[in-house]
């Protein structure tokens, strides 16, 4: 039975599945690397980036809703600026 990616994943980071360390590498090599943990972290930083804006823009919405029911009292009645509408009269 396979163990699937996400073992596979975290064995290559852990170090288990590629065994040249940064010494054996050659420069060339050693430079791809390097360009490829930039561009590594950027895209997670990005994503988390996208993330955080996505759960501020939920939180706000929430509260918008959370406003506006507030608005709405046990009968039906809306308050809009300050006055009460009693069931759309």
């Amino acid at each position: 039975m396979g163990l699937g990616a996400t073992h596979a994943n975290t064995a290559a980071n852990a170090g288990e599945v590629f065994s040249d360390s940064e010494e054996e590498k050659d420069p060339e090599a050693k430079a791809r690397h390097q360009e490829f943990k930039g561009k590594r972290k950027e895209h997670y930083s990005r994503e988390a980036a996208i993330a955080m804006r996505q759960a501020r823009e939920l939180m706000e919405k929430e509260d918008a809703e959370a406003e506006d029911s507030d608005k709405v009292n046990g009968n039906g009645d809306v308050k809009m600026n300050g006055d009460v509408k009693m069931n759309g009269h």
